[in-house]
Parts: C-alpha cells; sequence; structure tokens
C-alpha cells in the first residue's frame, strides 16, 4: 500500500511496525518539495505522492500513536482520494478520537494521555478563564486559539514555548 500510494517503499528495518509508518521516514523523503523534478515524466504523479504524504504528516499530528513518531496505514487509505478529503468531519472525528483517548488514559496501567493534548489545554483556558495563561496586552494573534496562548507563554518563558506546540 505504500509504495501504491506513496511511489517508494519503506526498506529499512524500523520505518515500519506493525501498521504504522516512521514520520522521519516520510520528512526524508517526502519533506522537501525541491526534490520533485518538473521536466519528469512523471511529474504529476510525483506531486501527488508529495501532496499525500504532507497530508499523512499533518493528519497523523491529530491522531498520534504512543510513541509520537509513527503514523497509522489506515490514515494513508483515507488520503488516497485526495478529492474525497473535504467530505470527511474532521473535526468530530478529532474530537472523538480524544475522547477516546482520554477515556482509556484513565485506566490504572495508562502512564498518560495519547492525543492532541494542546486542544484540550485550549478548550480549558477558554472556559475557565483564570487558569489561562495572563495576557499582559491584546494578542497580536487571535486566531487559531492555540497561538494566543503560545504567544503569551513565549513571551514569559521560552520552555513553556516548546511546551505547548
Amino acid at each position: 500500500m505504500v509504495r501504491d500510494l506513496l511511489g517508494l517503499t519503506a526498506d529499512q528495518q524500523g520505518d515500519v511496525r506493525k501498521n504504522c509508518l516512521r514520520i522521519g521516514w516520510l520528512i526524508t523523503n517526502f519533506g522537501n518539495c525541491a526534490q520533485l523534478d518538473s521536466s519528469a515524466e512523471d511529474f504529476d504523479a510525483q506531486t501527488i505522492f508529495h501532496i499525500r504524504a504532507q497530508l499523512l504528516c499533518v493528519i497523523g499530528s491529530l491522531f498520534p500513536d504512543g510513541s509520537g513518531n509513527y503514523v497509522n496505514l489506515n490514515l494513508l487509505w483515507i488520503v488516497r482520494d485526495l478529492q474525497s478529503l473535504d467530505g470527511y468531519s474532521w473535526g468530530s472525528v478529532v474530537l472523538t478520537y480524544l475522547y477516546r483517548k482520554m477515556c482509556d488514559s484513565t485506566h490504572k496501567v495508562a502512564t498518560g494521555l495519547i492525543g492532541y493534548a494542546t486542544l484540550v489545554q485550549v478548550w480549558i483556558y477558554e472556559r475557565f478563564p483564570t487558569l489561562a495563561p495572563r495576557h499582559t496586552a491584546t494578542p497580536l494573534i487571535t486566531y487559531p486559539l492555540t497561538l494566543r496562548f503560545l504567544i503569551c507563554y513565549s513571551s514569559r518563558n521560552r520552555n513553556k514555548f516548546v511546551h505547548m506546540y
């Protein structure tokens, strides 16, 4: 499936684990669009492979695995038809996944939360302003909401900026 939809095969051991593909492999092979050769006969196919790989990284960040270094290959199946992507209800899917992972994290054997925790953090800041970082001035960026808190954090403490993002 990787060869058919991305045009390359993940050969090295460790690039594919169970049903997941290493994000580093995607970045190495598709992270630089300058690799595309516009004079090549298969330029259109190369472009589609790069678009799929980029989308796989973005969508994979919304549905992380436990290690944070791999993307589930089921997501590759979703990006096979680029025209149908706008028909998905991405917001509800991300929230459903996040709620499921929050539920899973309440079990005794769970070691932490797997999911897009920034989304929960911003929701908490919006609903409970007393828990949010204090703004010393009007935020320069109002949307997306996450950036509002990133800027606030970065002005106070650089370490918090990395943690938030």
